[in-house]
């Protein structure tokens, strides 16, 4: 006598199953990502760091280059460490993930520094 498989029984979700299985889990990273705490890791371990732009209005070379290449932990060591005096940049917020942020700010020994330059 050969031995048959049965097909194993298949679930079915209704749309109201669905709704109620998902729409849980939606809510429930809804309110995590409310929480002060955790708001980061809602964001994917996301920081903020601060960096000069040229954009609309007329700027200088140095301007320009400093812009495109260096970044700041915060926005007072963007404003106090601009490419010349009478700079008029503005300083603009960006978010990059948190390994990049430590790389760039964070040392084993020693304080952190404040801003990082990427040609060197």
């Amino acid at each position: 006598m050969a031995r048959t498989r049965e097909a194993p029984e298949q679930v079915r979700i209704d749309r109201r199953g669905f709704l109620r299985r998902f729409g849980t889990a939606g809510a429930g990273i809804a309110v995590l990502s409310q929480v002060p705490g955790l708001a980061w890791a809602a964001k994917g371990g996301r920081r903020k760091i601060y960096r000069l732009s040229a954009r609309g209005h007329t700027a200088c070379n140095a301007c320009r280059a400093h812009g495109a290449h260096t970044y700041y932990r915060n926005r007072p060591a963007a404003d106090r460490t601009r490419a010349h005096l009478g700079c008029t940049c503005t300083i603009k917020t960006q978010w990059i993930d948190a390994a990049t942020h430590a790389a760039y700010f964070d040392f084993p020994q020693g304080p952190p520094r404040d801003a990082f330059d990427d040609r060197g």
